[in-house]
């Protein structure tokens, strides 16, 4: 056992003062830690048929282990019909914002047209001139 690393000795000149279970072996000793019970996912919610193929699909299966987690498994249509509209909701917001930023960045590039113009800077630099006619 000593020569395969599955125990530690503690020797001085002839005599051997401890022998005890190396690391190695204790940590396989140890009994690996129990997963929440009842935690299960069904099929048809994680798994997805392309081309003859059955994938996992991720992202499903992460929602539904979340709303078992959290006890929102038993919401059933309620709870996915909530969930739909603040996914719809997010998406507006979402879509509010992009074209909000999309009019201030359209805003500041005329206004750096604009300041180019009365500082005549375009005239000296050839690439703003032709950003400007663009």
């Amino acid at each position: 056992m000593d020569r395969d690393g599955e125990i530690d000795r503690q020797i001085r000149g002839k005599r051997t003062y401890r022998i005890s279970a190396s690391r190695a072996t204790q940590l396989a000793a140890t009994p690996a830690p129990e997963l929440p019970g009842g935690v299960t996912v069904p099929a048809q919610e994680a798994i997805v048929q392309e081309h003859g193929m059955l994938r996992i699909d991720y992202d499903k299966l992460a929602r539904a282990l979340i709303r078992q987690l959290c006890g929102a498994g038993a919401g059933g249509v309620d709870s996915q019909q909530e969930n739909a509209a603040d996914i719809e909701s997010l998406r507006a917001e979402r879509d509010r914002m992009a074209q909000e930023r999309n009019d201030y960045a359209e805003r500041l590039h005329k206004a750096r047209i604009q300041l180019d113009e009365l500082l005549g800077g375009a005239a000296e630099n050839p690439e703003r001139q032709a950003e400007i006619s663009a």
